[in-house]
């Protein structure tokens, strides 16, 4: 299941006008971690500032809000925060994982570490969605059983009727999203083991590539986008792979889906960034053939091919992940 990344920057805002918010952040595992705010794919990242020497562990961002729900991002993780103008909200980063670790104080307190519990809630349910997923009757009472639960937690009288109102959308939001990612899990088995779609996508270093000229090879590919902020925030671990697995028989592409009319935009990343392995550039965004045939509705997206073409899984584990290197390890390393 991917559609986490995309769930999580879903936003519901309210009318409002544009005012300061002051969120200070006191890190007591580590300095400088990185950490950041946005609040939608398409909205500016805006990086915590520390204050203070280098080697301070307390980072502050002001900024202009539209009450409604934001993503506190830090690496490849995420932490969907309620924020309203006038806030001014302290967060304290404990010892253990992210982001149970995450301490809310001050403006949207109660609110915010409801989000932390709701979120903790939702590791375990993405842990059982992905171990039953060839059960679709399983994940069918999985989901109604996460909606249950969260909205039994927004009865509570205490909390914001604002955020109660936003997170009321996002729910619905959510049920729907969830039924469509049914759909296509059920779609994911009927394609294991049958050949991927025929396509030409262009690649990064001339000519056009197809599936057919990765015969012989198992192929590991990443459905990404350059507005994609998950996408961006996971790529590190996606070169780690083309490292770790350089001497197998494997090879790592990119597709992006990107307009056609921000190639340049593509073209520029690439040449500014590190992007190993292959890449493409799909002919037509979310309408290309190999997203169809996936039904694709959110990346990043990840697929594994066999070595004749075929669909080992339509929906992989995603890099850094222990389930993703115990099947390339198993497929590629099984002598």
């Amino acid at each position: 299941m991917r559609l986490l990344f995309a769930l999580l920057f879903t936003v519901v805002s309210l009318n409002a006008q544009q005012n300061l918010a002051t969120i200070t952040l006191f890190d007591k595992t580590q300095p400088n971690k990185g950490f950041a705010i946005t609040q939608s794919y398409l909205s500016q990242i805006i990086e915590f500032m520390p204050l203070g020497n280098s080697g301070s562990n307390t980072y502050r961002v002001i900024f202009n809000v539209t009450n409604g729900l934001y993503v506190l991002l830090w690496e490849d993780k995420m932490q969907p925060i309620y924020l309203e103008e006038g806030y001014k909200v302290a967060i304290e980063v404990e010892e253990g994982n992210f982001p149970e670790n995450l301490i809310f104080r001050g403006g949207g307190a109660l609110e915010n570490n409801l989000l932390v519990t709701y979120s903790t809630y939702e590791s375990s349910f993405f842990k059982k969605i992905n171990d039953s997923k060839e059960d679709i009757e399983a994940q069918e009472n999985l989901i109604n059983a996460n909606i249950e639960y969260i909205r039994d937690k927004l009865k509570d009288k205490r909390l914001n009727r604002n955020f109660v109102k936003a997170m009321d959308d996002l729910v619905t939001y959510k049920r729907r999203k969830w039924f469509e990612v049914l759909k296509q899990n059920e779609n994911n088995l009927k394609l294991k083991g049958k050949p991927c779609p025929d396509f030409k996508y262009e690649n990064f270093s001339g000519g056009t590539v197809s599936p057919k000229d990765w015969k012989g090879h198992y192929v590991y590919i990443d459905l990404w986008a350059t507005w994609c902020a998950p996408c961006r925030a996971i790529h590190p671990e996606f070169e780690k792979l083309i490292t770790e697995y350089a001497d197998d028989n494997i090879v790592f592409v990119s597709i992006s889906i990107d307009k056609l009319k921000d190639h340049k935009k593509w073209r520029k990343v690439l040449e500014t960034g590190q992007h190993g392995g292959v890449q493409l550039l799909a002919d037509k965004d979310w309408n290309s053939k190999l997203l169809r045939k996936l039904l694709v509705k959110s990346i990043p997206h990840f697929i594994l091919l066999d070595h004749e073409g075929n669909f080992l899984d339509a929906d992989a584990p995603r890099p850094g992940t222990p389930e993703l290197q115990a099947l390339l390890n198993s497929t590629l390393r099984a002598d």
